[in-house]
Parts: C-alpha cells; structure tokens; sequence
C-alpha cells in the first residue's frame, strides 16, 4: 500500500505506520486518534499528548503562559448588529482557569467571548456585554465543559439576530437574542488589564462580519482557514501573528506569546510525565520476523527515566539508557531479552532509530546505518497480548519519553540494510 508522504517508502510488510506529518494520519476533532491507515492499529493520546502543529497538520498556533501573555490589534474594529461568525480553536492546559479567547470592547462596554472552568457564575462557553458604565453582565451560557489538555473546537454565530454557539460541531442548547455592545479595542489571550489570562493554545482565530457561517451542526475544520468574504480577522496560523484577512490588521504579541508549528517536523510532544500513546489492535504486531523504525527527538541531553520510544512487552522494545545517549533494542527471543545497543551523538537532533529480527540476526540502525548485529537465538515471541505503547514502557507508568516522536512504522519482515537506509533517504529531507 502507497504512502501518502512518499512513494519511496518501503511498503511490502509495513503492517503499522504513524506518521504526525501526514494529515491523513491526525485530525484533531475529526478523530481523537493518531490513525494508521495501514494496518488499523490506531493510537490514543493520552495524557495531554499533542501535536506540533496545533489542532490539525500545518494548523500552527499561538501559545500563551497564562501570565498576561496576549496579541493586540490595531486598529481595532466593531462586530456590529448583523451577522457574524467568531471561530477557533482552542486547548486549555489546565481546567481550573478562567480564560478569554477575544475581546471586543473597552472598559465601559463590549464583547467578551470566553470559557470559564472554575466560575460560579459561568460555563464553559460564554459572551458578556454591558450596556456602557453598568458593569459586565453574563449573557450567554454554554452548557458543555470544555476538555483540558485537548484541542476543542469553539463557534459563536449570530444569524438573524439569534447568537448560538457551537463546541466541537455541536450546538449549544442555549441561544440568545440580543443586542450586544460593540467597541473598537481587540485582544486575544488576556484581558486587556490583565485578567482571564489564557494557559494554552489558540490555533486558527477567524471572524467574519456580516456572515453567518454555520446555522447548523457541522464538522469542525480540519484545513487551515482561509479569508471568505466578510473575513475581518484570520490570525493565530503556521508560525505567524500576522492577520491574513483583507483587514491586514497589525498585530502585537505581548507577553512571552509566540506562534509555532512544528512543520514540516510535525510530532507529537510527550513531557516525560505522562504523556504517551496507546495503540489499539496491536496482537496483529507479532509476527515471527519484525523491523521497528521510530524518528524522535528528545527535549534533554541525555536520556530521563528509562523514557521509552515504544514498548510491546515480551515482545519488543525500543529502550533508551537512563543517563547516557544510548539505545537498546530488545526482542523477547526463545523466552528471554535478547539486545543490540547503539550510542547516539545527539539525542537532542532529530534521529531515525531502527532494528530488525529476521530469524536469526538481531540488527541496530541508527539514521539508516547498520552500527551492530549479531546471531541470536529465537523464536521471536507471538503470543503476547499486551498493547503496544509509544513513549512510554507498557509494564511501568514511570518509565516515559520526554521528547518528540513524528513516525513509527512496524513491518511484519526484516528489512535489508539497503531498505532501511532507503526509509532514512526517503524521510531525511524532512528532519535533517
């Protein structure tokens, strides 16, 4: 079966193939899995695990600390008494925050659009307006909690003079049919007095003035947004502040606020906590010969707390050596581990670690390079029924990766030295 990243990929065997730079593989909203779209062995993120890119591959979005980091526009504009649409996404570290996602007003009147998890007098999704010098009032309530440590998808529409709001597609049961106060200040992050700071992400940011984008349940976008008609604002993309709208709004990052997007080094982020990824069907990855390919990039200089890059027990390991650079590949062979260790130069640079078992030879890779084989005995174990786990070893909670993993491929035959340094070529341009 063809990849969609390249075609010089070795396909005969691969029987598992994760890849964070493929958008086919990760679509936030539209699957909660890092899917594999060879074998069907997709991985669940755990733990707060997520991607380089934002909410989707290439998404890019702007981080903010939660200490009065936020963008500034200038000049400002009103959201005005027709139709409108504000969107984005949004991933919220931490669940106990109050948050503003866009402001819209000044001190004695506007538009407030934001998610508290920890106040009594809010839900997750709200809008606040005042009529001027009368303070804020709640006029709008969503009744869905948005998910911490996960990309949630966010939509206030007004059509017709009715605001409703939508969460990941779905709409929220409450509507209103109001007039709101509008004002020409605009800040996204943060208050603009320093209050509501968000903790978290913002990817993908678009309002449109005069257009009612979605009146009804939908599919959350899995592309980056482009400028519509009525586009006033389009920010928070790739690896930029910038507005792309027709508006061409100047924008000021305040704070320690900053774009980023791992592409085209798309990856998942693990933080050597607890983040790791489980993946489902994976009895089907035990076959009699095997080749374990994984490209990872670690956040320390040598390795932490034996961080695994992938783990099937009493079958498979990848096994970095706590406190130094090197690597152990084990397979569970004729009831006992059986290993060849490689030492890496720099684990903080992007490598491609591979082995294989063909029977008889167990093989360690290092960036296409055989370093080490040796006979050993066998078989190779098929008859483990434990799930294989990425970043972490499926026998000890403790013993998870710091660092980044892009692509993991499993093939159900022992490659040649000549195809694993074609895999290597085929990717390098893309990490080297």
């Amino acid at each position: 079966m063809g990849l969609g990243h390249s075609p010089r990929i070795v396909t005969d065997g691969l029987v598992l193939s994760l890849d964070a730079g493929n958008s086919k593989n990760y679509n936030a909203g539209i699957s909660a899995n890092w899917t594999d779209k060879v074998g069907g062995n997709n991985g669940t993120l755990v733990n707060g695990t997520h991607h380089t890119d934002g909410p989707f591959v290439g998404a890019g979005y702007v981080e903010f600390d939660g200490t009065y980091d936020h963008l500034t526009l200038s000049p400002g504009f009103t959201i005005g008494t027709g139709d409108f649409t504000v969107e984005c996404w949004v991933y919220p570290i931490s669940s106990n925050q109050k948050m503003e996602i866009w402001q819209n007003s000044s001190l004695i009147g506007g538009f407030y659009l934001s998610s508290n998890f920890n106040s009594a007098d809010a839900g997750p999704i709200l809008n606040r307006t005042s009529p001027p010098g009368s303070g804020w009032s709640t006029l709008l309530v969503g009744n869905t909690t948005l998910v911490a440590s996960a990309w949630n998808h966010i939509a206030w529409v007004r059509q017709s003079g009715t605001i409703k709001m939508y969460l990941n597609g779905v709409q929220e049961s409450n509507t209103l049919s109001s007039s709101i106060d509008s004002s020409t200040m605009g800040s996204i992050g943060a208050w603009s007095d320093g209050q509501y700071d968000l903790n978290g992400f913002i990817s993908n940011l678009r309002i449109l003035k005069g257009t009612a984008l979605y009146t009804s349940a939908f599919t959350p976008p899995s592309r980056t947004l482009t400028a519509v008609p009525n586009t006033v604002l389009l920010t928070c993309q790739g690896n930029t502040i910038a507005d792309a709208s027709s508006s061409a709004h100047t924008i000021t990052a305040d704070g320690q606020a900053a774009a980023r997007l791992g592409f085209p080094k798309s990856a998942f982020v693990f933080d050597g906590s607890d983040d790791y990824v489980s993946v489902s069907n994976s009895n089907s990855l035990n076959p009699l010969t095997n080749t374990l390919i994984c490209w990872a990039k670690s956040n320390t200089s040598t390795w932490n707390e034996n961080g695994f890059l992938m783990s099937k027990r009493d079958v498979f390991v990848m096994h970095p050596n706590t406190g130094s650079t090197s690597v152990s590949y084990y397979y569970y062979l004729n009831n006992t581990w059986v290993a060849q260790t490689i030492t890496v130069n720099n684990i903080q640079q992007w490598n491609m670690y591979a082995c294989s078992w063909d029977g008889t030879t167990l093989s360690a890779y290092l960036n296409g390079n055989l370093i080490n084989s040796g006979v050993k005995t066998g078989p190779l174990n098929t008859s483990d029924t434990g799930v294989l786990e990425i970043g972490k070893d499926d026998g000890y909670a403790s013993r998870v990766f710091n660092g980044n993993i892009s692509l993991v491929q499993i093939y159900n035959k022992a490659l040649t030295a000549a195809e694993v340094q074609q895999n290597y070529n085929a990717l390098k341009g893309r990490y080297v």
